[in-house]
């Protein structure tokens, strides 16, 4: 899908795929919305726009990590935006700025790009007028899905860390191994976009200017901010990693210790059964009709004794 939203003379028109882009009059600003380009779409834009092939192969790739590359009269870049948990992941967005328009390019519909379309219809002026802080906006609502996605692993490890003192589960373990391989995924993500962010507010390529520096410094710290949070994650996944260890070994050992004193007790009244059980004919007290009541005696003070003496020394 390919849908081009021109701005000229304080109007904004919309055309869904059009047939051509570019040259356009003096004074008129686009932007070139596209999810999930076909073949037919992206050479409309090489041809149209000049886009580089490598850099539109690079928008349609998975996987591809945040970067920022020069093509002299426009920018690339791709940058990334943490979904919510009911979906999970990050989701990639490719851009284009030049001084006259701007491409977003994306494998599927973003629900952030439909509210800044909706901004733009209600002030296309504030937008359209200069392409690279249509950019800017377009990289803070980016940052805003990481914040909430922080927000929320936040949330979910303490929800771990209450749970973990309570009790054992196994369910504990999987969420534990799950919130840190999502929270690896999000570090390396957020530093790539840190660093894509830096280098970015750092340009002096002319299509940025003056204007929009200091809202992209504001847009580094940001990010930095981010990482860090995320750094704080880290910290508190571990945290209660251990919390949750310490507790299972703190189950073990007073587990260990009760079967331990049971056996303890056990050896001695198992020497004494033994000992009565053997097979000799004369054993003293054996034909004595209080035999095995004494017996039975004895082994009841033998283990009174020995709990006695377990208490007193704190054993249990």
């Amino acid at each position: 899908m390919l849908r081009l939203h021109l701005y000229s003379g304080g109007h904004v028109t919309v055309e869904e795929a059009p047939s051509r882009l570019g040259p356009w009059p003096d004074g008129t600003r686009a932007w070139i919305e596209v999810v999930a380009p076909t073949d037919a779409e992206r050479e409309l834009l090489r041809a149209g726009l000049g886009l580089h092939e490598l850099a539109l192969e690079d928008a349609a790739r998975v996987g591809m990590p945040p970067k920022l590359d020069d093509y002299g009269d426009h920018l690339f870049l791709i940058a990334h935006s943490a979904l919510r948990a009911d979906h999970g992941g990050t989701r990639k967005l490719a851009l284009f700025v030049s001084k006259h328009w701007i491409v977003t390019i994306a494998r599927e519909p973003l629900p952030l790009l439909e509210q800044l379309r909706e901004r733009v219809r209600r002030e296309p002026e504030m937008h359209f007028a200069h392409p690279d802080h249509f950019a800017y906006e377009v990289l803070v609502r980016l940052l805003d899905g990481f914040e909430e996605r922080v927000d929320e692993v936040m949330d979910h490890v303490e929800a771990l860390e209450d749970r973990a003192l309570e009790g054992i589960s196994r369910e504990i373990t999987h969420s534990l191994l799950e919130l840190r391989s999502e929270h690896a995924a999000l570090l390396r993500t957020v530093r790539g976009q840190r660093d894509m962010v830096s280098q970015l507010a750092r340009s002096t390529h002319p299509v940025l200017s003056r204007r929009v520096q200091p809202y992209l410094r504001g847009l580094a710290d940001q990010t930095l901010r981010v990482y860090e949070l995320l750094d704080d994650v880290r910290d508190n996944i571990a945290a209660t990693r251990d919390a949750y260890l310490a507790t299972i070994n703190n189950r073990l050992s007073e587990t260990m210790r009760v079967l331990t004193v049971i056996a303890t007790i056990m050896m001695p009244l198992t020497l004494l059964s033994g000992i009565f059980g053997m097979n000799f004919a004369r054993i003293p007290g054996l034909d004595s009709p209080w035999g095995f009541w004494s017996t039975i005696a004895a082994m009841v003070a033998i283990a009174a004794l020995m709990l006695a003496w377990f208490r007193k020394r704190e054993w249990i």
